[in-house]
């Protein structure tokens, strides 16, 4: 029973697929600190936010920091851009991030909906990171509409699963997660709506989030574990 919740569960937070195409190990499932804390930054962000004549509530975000770089989102996109499991193309398929000089980054990310033949898809950030000499990477997440931070293992698409997450709410500040490790070792992110179609009275089809980081390492890191197999047919 146990693993059938999990299965269930893992199939609506990352893709589309039928439980029976997922394979998960439920064992060495190491949790990650979770916080709602940050320095020099105002959870309270009620101010700014923004009432839609539709009752959408949402509170917009301005990012200085590196910019995603992924194509503008429409209907018929094919997300071929840091797509991670779900890349058809040459190579991995996933995003890089690293720190400057002493370990920190902010990323402005891109998400958001569009449709493909006529059904509903959310767009899926996948990046790679390695930990920095501290041994902890923190990692905070705000975004315009509600979003899920995941962090993803065993590093295979085959088995690839939920070791923790978090949700960014509109308006309400960001989240903060922890991860620890010993220096140079990789970890996989996950980023994406929770919903896999826009909100009622959602104008467009993109929106902007946040990650932050700090502890990350410089180096470019080596993705020769990555394995893509039928999972891939999960993060569409």
């Amino acid at each position: 029973m146990q693993y059938l919740i999990f299965v269930v569960f893992l199939t609506t937070v990352l893709g589309n697929a039928q439980a029976s195409d997922l394979s998960v190990q439920l064992s060495n499932q190491n949790r990650v600190e979770e916080t709602n804390s940050h320095a020099g930054q105002n959870p309270d962000q009620s101010d700014v936010c923004q009432s839609m004549e539709t009752r959408e509530i949402w509170c917009p975000l301005e990012c200085n920091g590196i910019a995603e770089g992924e194509p503008a989102l429409m209907d018929e996109y094919e997300d071929e851009y840091n797509s991670g499991c779900g890349y058809h193309g040459s190579g991995d398929g996933f995003q890089y991030l690293e720190g400057d000089q002493v370990g920190e980054l902010v990323f402005c990310g891109k998400s958001g909906w569009y449709q493909t033949m006529g059904a509903e898809s959310r767009d899926t950030d996948w990046f790679i990171l390695e930990i920095g000499p501290t041994g902890q990477v923190v990692w905070t997440l705000e975004a315009e509409r509600e979003t899920y931070g995941i962090l993803l293992g065993p590093q295979e698409c085959d088995i690839v699963s939920v070791l923790d997450q978090m949700i960014a709410y509109t308006c309400n500040g960001y989240e903060t997660m922890t991860i620890s490790g010993e220096p140079g070792d990789v970890i996989w992110i996950w980023v994406a709506p929770t919903e896999y179609s826009a909100p009622f009275g959602f104008d467009g089809f993109e929106y902007n989030y946040i990650s932050s980081f700090s502890g990350l390492g410089s180096a470019t890191v080596a993705t020769d574990n990555i394995s893509f197999g039928a999972i891939k047919s999960l993060y569409r």
